[in-house]
């Protein structure tokens, strides 16, 4: 998949830059509709879901609602500057109900041959 090609690339900058504090993280991807296009396989690890339930969703769907306008507006950023690597903080609804928080880096790729910005998202719980 070519979406997986970006996602790794970015996982490799990150990871080079030693900007994740831990070998556990989550990796998510949507589009500019805000639909959940792409979750890692320990998504259940990590919000109780399970990736069927998690993709082809909206992102806003797991947000804390007073969050919303925030990340709206940080991911316009990303969609307009996808050169720039963002840093993130969230609060992240998990599927037992408890809010966990979270902190991420975010990059907006642009796909030529699709014609499309994706958000990609690399996470870890906040201790």
């Amino acid at each position: 998949m070519l979406l997986s090609r970006y996602i790794n690339n970015f996982l490799n900058n990150i990871t080079s830059e030693k900007l994740l504090k831990s070998q556990s993280f989550f990796i998510s991807c949507y589009n500019t509709f805000g639909e959940i296009v792409y979750v890692s396989q320990n998504c259940d690890e990590f919000y109780g879901y399970a990736r069927d339930e998690f993709t082809k969703k909206l992102v806003h769907e797991y947000l804390v609602p007073d969050e919303i306008e925030y990340l709206s507006e940080e991911v316009l950023s990303m969609i307009y500057n996808v050169e720039k690597i963002h840093k993130i903080k969230a609060q992240i609804k998990t599927k037992s109900g408890k809010i966990i928080a979270i902190k991420a880096y975010a990059k907006g790729i642009y796909i030529e041959s699709l014609e499309e910005t994706f958000i990609i998202i690399i996470s870890q719980k906040c201790n």
